[in-house]
């Protein structure tokens, strides 16, 4: 029977799948299924660059990143969910940097080097806002895998965690 408790402060969650969070912060991540996402300031996050068009989106497949890893050990995967989702879930050799931190993170690292984001599903929005942001910080080799760490664990790629949380597992199209 599906109950609902309450994990660590973040939310809670309902059969593994959070229903508030402030992992995200940017008020459409689908791990919830909601937009109820808020920072832990207690509004949602945003940043000039989320809604600027002039930053058309590249992305990558599953089959292309895969390769990529493989045959390039010095790629840069950036998982933009929060610690807690990165700690159930991620690609294998990707970092964590929360879209509402990666401003910040991003300060330290190489605008030259090919650099890949991810999120949870092709209906969460955070790895296409971290696509805008990177390149409005002068990013020059950036792309978003946008089926997420849910179709890379369904895929049966490269995963560390437990991978618990039950939109990874859940039946139907990679959402």
């Amino acid at each position: 029977m599906n109950y609902i408790k309450k994990i660590m402060g973040i939310g809670l969650l309902l059969a593994g799948v959070p229903l508030y969070s402030s992992e995200c912060g940017t008020g459409a991540c689908p791990i919830s299924y909601t937009s109820m996402y808020k920072s832990s300031l207690g509004a949602k996050y945003t940043h000039p660059s989320f809604t600027d068009t002039r930053y058309k989106i590249e992305t990558i497949s599953a089959q292309e990143l895969l390769a990529k890893i493989k045959n390039d050990p010095s790629l840069f995967v950036v998982n933009v969910l929060g610690q807690t989702f990165f700690d159930d879930a991620h690609i294998t050799g990707s970092i964590d940097a929360p879209l509402r931190f990666l401003e910040e993170k991003a300060k330290a690292w190489d605008r030259n080097r090919e650099t890949i984001v991810y999120c949870a599903t092709k209906k969460c929005d955070a790895s296409l806002k971290a696509f805008r942001l990177l390149k409005y910080l002068g990013f020059k080799n950036v792309r978003a895998y946008e089926g997420g760490i849910r179709e890379w664990y369904r895929l049966g790629y490269p995963c560390e965690g437990p991978c618990q949380y039950a939109y990874l597992k859940q039946q139907g199209d990679f959402e």
